[in-house]
């Protein structure tokens, strides 16, 4: 079976087995909330650069991450996103790695509502245009 993966988003214990470090990788809901972690990180960076990525080849990304002391903390601590960096921060640590619901925690809160939304409001004070004897929100 052929191993690969999208680099930047690799986790590390996924890296370590590409590389030949480790063998018996078992798929995982860590896993998957380091890649959704690297997204949200990538979405909140400006420019979308992870910094510790910037000055290094595609062909040593892997290396990098698979290596015991690598951290994203350069790149959190340059995320725009206030209280919610420890929450990213644990959600990449490759001993204490968050759950599922911290990254939930990341996601920003939105009360929606269809009756009397503000999008309704919108709609509603529209001015009416008569076409052809219809009238028609413009």
């Amino acid at each position: 079976m052929t191993k690969h993966c999208t680099e930047q988003y690799c986790p590390p214990e996924m890296a370590k087995n590409i590389l030949g470090h480790s063998t018996g990788l078992h798929a995982s809901t860590a896993s998957d909330v380091w890649c959704a972690a690297v997204l949200v990180l990538h979405l909140f960076i400006k420019q979308g650069n992870i910094k510790e990525f910037i000055n290094i080849a595609d062909a040593d990304i892997l290396k990098t991450i698979a290596s015991s002391d690598y951290s994203f903390q350069a790149s959190i601590d340059a995320a725009d996103l206030s209280d919610r960096k420890n929450i990213l921060a644990k959600c990449i640590s490759i001993d204490q790695r968050g759950s599922l619901r911290d990254l939930q925690c990341l996601l920003p809160k939105l009360k929606t509502t269809m009756k009397g939304s503000g999008l309704t409001k919108l709609y509603e004070a529209m001015p009416k245009v008569v076409v052809n004897s219809d009238v028609v929100a413009a």
